[in-house]
């Protein structure tokens, strides 16, 4: 390949990156839940007074699980039916759901609407982009997924200052001794919803237009790939990053699996709890609705901002040493966030370091989920991992609705901090300089026993003989 066309290459890759990031732009409005969920509680109790918002907020862990259900088939469908598809059939949910449940004002046939067609087609789009972005950029893949999944959080950022404007352009507070807004606030939830609606489909449009699988990849961005050079000069050979876990039963049996599952119950428990409870919460410590959306828009920034940040470090320094940081430094922000939550500059900055942990977590497990269960069967790993992040949020959700009451929100903070110190100590356990034992890999390890067996001709078991030396090297 000539030097023109390997930068064709790049360049195309550069934008399928950018149609990701745009994708993930309409995805992230998952997380612009946690701040419109007090105006659609107020919205459906004009019409059902038994809704409360501990009810609505239950769309949050509920569209988590559709995401956690779709999101291992997602690549898999993908390769069959097509990339564009998918992605067009996603967004086009997305934006049809929010359109959809304006024009309804029935609480249960809201939230099977909005979870099923929000939830499902996020996980069914979500790595799509990702996997076609690695494509390109093999060797960046952690760079390649935080990019792309930024877009996730700031398209949260900006749906949720926008979506204030659209119902509460006046700043309006809940009248003292009531929860919920009055009528001239959330009459507007409907055309809230319609507006957002259009904005996902057109963005959603472009950024599925950009998005695409290369027709072929170029040598020298194969991961196996190994420059020969000439006799008598030595140099190590370019290193797989892993020998391919080799079925989907081998990788969840493994104990790595379950140390990164536990890790992101753990660790995850603290950030999906803030992202649904920051506006229900910070109400209760700062009456100034302006000011707590705006941390929960700046929070979403962070979160995506964080992502290229955390993608890099990953790229850099391993993962151990990055999630060691993530979680020193969100145990630092849960055991200390109840103290410091009335004071407004305080409770932005804090928050907002929640959702840039959070961020890296999200940023960072693709990428070693690959690394360690390889390209091919890492991304169904990853799904399968996914369900933790269910689990935390499902638990952070229980967690508030059944023992808020008689617990209180710094009891909450503090469980939240055990589940943090939790995934700190499994990450000593985590080695992700090992490999995930399969058939495949005993074979090349019968291999190097025989250096004079005619099979080491073949090319893939000579680089694999290779990887196992380097690794014992180390």
């Amino acid at each position: 390949m000539t030097s023109a066309q390997e930068k064709a290459f790049k360049h195309e890759g550069m934008r399928v990156v950018l149609g990701g990031v745009l994708i993930h732009f309409v995805l992230g409005t998952f997380y612009l839940w946690g701040g419109i969920s007090i105006y659609v509680a107020s919205y459906l109790r004009s019409y059902d007074e038994n809704v409360d918002i501990d009810l609505v907020k239950m769309v949050f862990p509920l569209m988590f699980i559709g995401i956690n259900a779709m999101l291992s088939l997602g690549v898999k469908t993908a390769d069959k039916i097509g990339h564009k598809i998918i992605c067009f059939f996603g967004v086009g949910c997305i934006a049809a759901a929010a359109f959809v449940v304006s024009f309804i004002s029935n609480y249960i046939l809201f939230i099977i609407i909005y979870t099923v067609m929000v939830g499902l087609s996020s996980g069914l789009v979500y790595m799509v982009p990702v996997v076609c972005g690695w494509k390109y950029f093999p060797k960046r893949k952690g760079l390649v997924s935080g990019t792309i999944i930024a877009g996730y959080g700031f398209g949260s950022f900006t749906f949720n200052l926008i979506a204030l404007q659209l119902v509460n352009p006046e700043n309006k507070e809940i009248p003292p001794g009531q929860k919920y807004f009055e009528e001239d606030v959330y009459s507007r939830v409907p055309f809230m919803f319609r507006i957002l609606s259009l904005m996902y489909l057109v963005i959603g449009i472009f950024g599925c237009l950009l998005v695409k699988m290369p027709k072929s990849v170029p040598i020298e961005h194969h991961d196996e790939h190994d420059i020969l050079v000439k006799e008598g000069q030595k140099k190590t050979p370019k290193p797989h990053e892993h020998h391919d876990c080799q079925t989907i039963r081998e990788g969840v049996l493994s104990r790595h699996f379950w140390i990164l599952f536990i890790m992101v119950i753990g660790g995850s428990f603290f950030g999906l709890l803030m992202a649904n409870n920051y506006k229900v919460y910070g109400l209760t410590r700062i009456a100034d609705d302006s000011w707590v959306t705006l941390v929960g828009s700046i929070g979403s920034a962070s979160n995506g901002c964080s992502r290229l940040f955390w993608a890099a470090l990953y790229d850099r320094f391993g993962f151990k040493k990055v999630y060691f940081i993530l979680m020193a430094i969100q145990i630092a922000i849960a055991g200390t966030l109840d103290m410091i939550a009335g004071v407004k500059i305080l409770y932005l900055f804090w928050h907002s370091i929640t959702m840039a942990t959070e961020g890296g977590q999200f940023s960072i497990m693709p990428a070693v989920t690959s690394k360690t269960f390889g390209p091919k069967i890492g991304p169904v790993i990853y799904g399968i991992l996914y369900i933790g992040f269910s689990i935390a949020n499902l638990g952070s959700f229980f967690l508030t609705k059944f023992s808020l009451k008689s617990l209180g929100w710094p009891a909450i903070f503090w469980i939240c901090f055990g589940f943090s110190v939790l995934a700190f100590v499994f990450n000593l356990l985590f080695n992700e300089n090992s490999e995930v034992i399969s058939k495949y890999k005993k074979k090349s390890n019968e291999l190097t026993k025989l250096p004079n067996s005619p099979e080491l001709h073949d090319t893939h078991e000579i680089h694999d003989i290779h990887d196992i030396h380097d690794e014992e090297k180390h």
